[in-house]
């Protein structure tokens, strides 16, 4: 029944997934101190520092960027993908639809769709995707685990969301120790491929100086009052 399987697994989507596996933010400076004591801490002045370490790392658009040359080796695609890169958010999700990328680019639909597939067989797992449901089958598919029933469950995460087993045991053809197993699979995904990677951040300039065009034909030229203090 439906309301046998939450005894054993929470179908719900807020709790499919598991929590941050990162340490909780009581046990920072421990860990801190600890990294710092270890070979090559950074404790003694040599090897690495954690905040070194930190500030190193690589956003998403960067790992991204490295894999791409060696998958796609045509100009042509590689342009379709360099534009596709730019319209993934942090969490690594495909924002707009292949349709305007094509009217940009002057491409057909279906090329950009070609480089797309390939893109999404990228590292990390997911990213790429239209939605969550599409996130979660490009990482089953990688894991070989994309079967009938399981394409069927990802395709219906709403009734997952409601705790409705009885249909999902129905539509995915599977008893309910099965659909436990699936369960277990989802919540070894993630819902966020992006997540784990260093955000870059826009930072505003505010010029020190404006420079206009006036009437004469020359250019006039101010300092620009939100550059400066305020009495």
């Amino acid at each position: 029944s439906a309301g046998s399987a939450p005894e054993t697994l929470d179908g719900g989507l807020d709790n499919v997934f598991p929590d941050d596996a990162g340490p909780r933010a009581a046990d920072a400076p421990e860990l801190l101190g600890q990294w710092k004591s270890m070979p090559g801490g950074g404790g003694d002045g040599e090897g690495y520092d954690l905040d070194d370490f930190v500030a190193s790392r690589k956003t998403l658009r960067d790992v991204l960027n490295e894999q791409i040359p060696f998958m796609l080796t045509d100009p042509g695609d590689r342009l379709i993908a360099q534009h596709l890169v730019d319209q993934l958010d942090e969490a690594g999700y495909l924002q707009g639809s292949t349709a305007e990328t094509a009217l940009r680019l002057g491409k057909p639909v279906a090329e950009i769709e070609r480089v797309l597939a390939r893109l999404q067989e990228l590292d990390p797992p997911g990213v790429f995707a239209r939605s969550l449901s599409e996130c979660l089958a490009i990482q089953l598919k990688a894991r070989d685990r994309l079967d009938p029933a399981m394409a069927v469950l990802v395709d219906n995460l709403e009734l997952l969301a409601r705790r409705d087993f009885a249909t999902l045991k129905k539509l995915c053809g599977v008893g309910e120790e099965d659909l436990l197993d699936m369960l277990s699979e989802i919540r070894k995904l993630t819902p966020k491929p992006g997540g784990s990677f260093e955000h870059a951040v826009s930072e505003s300039v505010t010029p020190a100086i404006i420079v206009r065009a006036d009437a004469n034909g020359g250019w006039r030229v101010e300092l620009n009052p939100d550059a400066l203090p305020r009495v």
